[in-house]
């Protein structure tokens, strides 16, 4: 890897593959937004945020985002963003 490049994100190494979860929370967001509900909104981002820097996985139960953290990776969770 390139010393001077950022890797932010999943798959970044395939260029032609594009992440549905990355996807599904950003019209996550959009559809909140839309919706009136900022609140949500900003909640969704700030996983997708946690997920685009590989700090946490998010798995969708009936259509709605769940956080799952590895123990291991908990130390590089911010406790003042959740």
């Amino acid at each position: 890897m390139d010393e001077d490049k950022i890797e932010i994100g999943r798959y970044n190494e395939h260029e032609n593959v594009y992440d549905f979860i990355e996807f599904k929370m950003l019209k996550l967001v959009d559809v909140a937004a839309h919706a009136g509900r900022v609140d949500v909104a900003e909640v969704i981002s700030d996983m997708l945020d946690s997920y685009m820097l590989n700090h946490i996985d998010i798995v969708f139960v009936s259509g709605w985002p769940f956080t799952a953290v590895k123990p291991e990776d908990l130390h590089k969770l911010n406790p003042e963003q959740y």
